[in-house]
C-alpha cells in the first residue's frame, strides 16, 4: 500500500497514531515504518511502535522500541556519547570465536540507566503531542508508562484524557488530587 509522501514526519505519526487508537493495526505499523525508514531515531515514532508491538503482544520488539527511543533522549541529553558512525575493519581484529551466553534479564541495558524522571519526560512529550492534536486512546496508553503517578503533570494529563473520553468523574478526582497538593498556590 502506497502513503502519501508528501505529508511530514509528525503527519505521518499523528495518522499512525490515529490508526493505533482505531485498533487499525496494520495501516499503523505501515505510517510508522515510513516515518522509521526516513529518521530510525524518531522518538515519539519509536515509543508509539513500542506501545503497537506491546498491544500485539510483542514484548521483544516493543522493548526495542523503547530501548532506541531512551537512548537516543540519553543521547540528545548528552548522558551518552554521540553514535559512532566510522566504518570498522572486522579483518584486522584479532579473532576470538568463544561465545557467552548472556542473559538480558539480569544485565542493565543502556537504556535502562535512563532515571525513572527521565523515563517520565519522555512519554510526557509524547503524551502532549497526542493530546495537542486530540489523540486521547492513545495518549491513555501512554500513561500507563508514567512511573511517578503523584506528580503534577500526570495528574493534569491524565484529567486531560479523561475529559477526552468523558469521563468526568475521574477527571474531577485527578483534579482534586493535583488541587490537594498545591493547596498552598
Amino acid at each position: 500500500m502506497q502513503l502519501r509522501s508528501d505529508a511530514s514526519i509528525n503527519d505521518k505519526i499523528l495518522l499512525g497514531a490515529l490508526k493505533l487508537q482505531r485498533e487499525n493495526y496494520k495501516l499503523a505499523k505501515l505510517y510508522f515504518d515510513e516515518v522509521l525508514d526516513a529518521d530510525w531515531t524518531s522518538i515519539n515514532a519509536n515509543l508509539l511502535f513500542g506501545i503497537f508491538y506491546k498491544l500485539i503482544d510483542w514484548p521483544e520488539m516493543s522493548r526495542k522500541h523503547f530501548a532506541i527511543a531512551k537512548v537516543k533522549r540519553m543521547r540528545d541529553m548528552g548522558s551518552l556519547p554521540p553514535k559512532s558512525n566510522v566504518p570498522k575493519n572486522f579483518r584486522t581484529q584479532a579473532k576470538d570465536f568463544r561465545v557467552d551466553v548472556i542473559d538480558y534479564k539480569k544485565i542493565k541495558t543502556t537504556d535502562e540507566k535512563l532515571s525513572s524522571k527521565e523515563n517520565d519526560l519522555i512519554f510526557f512529550d509524547l503524551i502532549d503531542f497526542l493530546l495537542d492534536r486530540s489523540i486521547f486512546g492513545v495518549a491513555d496508553l501512554a500513561l500507563e508508562y508514567i512511573q511517578d503517578k503523584a506528580t503534577q503533570r500526570y495528574l493534569l494529563a491524565e484529567a486531560k484524557v479523561r475529559i477526552f473520553q468523558k469521563r468526568y468523574v475521574e477527571a474531577t478526582n485527578s483534579l482534586k488530587k493535583l488541587l490537594a497538593n498545591n493547596a498552598t498556590d
